[in-house]
């Protein structure tokens, strides 16, 4: 119920989706700082790979 699955949905899901939406939603309050978004060549410089 915390959630809002409805229990005729509760066989459409995983236990492991149902926990990943527990973890996702204690993460709701917490502030990231934004960060680029480096594409395929860039991460791999990043990376240190050539």
């Amino acid at each position: 119920m915390q959630l809002g699955i409805p229990l005729s949905e509760l066989g459409d899901v995983t236990v492991g989706e149902i926990i990943d939406t527990f973890i996702e939603r204690s993460n709701d309050d917490i502030e990231y700082d934004e960060v680029e978004i480096l594409d395929g060549n860039e991460a791999l410089k990043f990376l240190g790979v050539n």
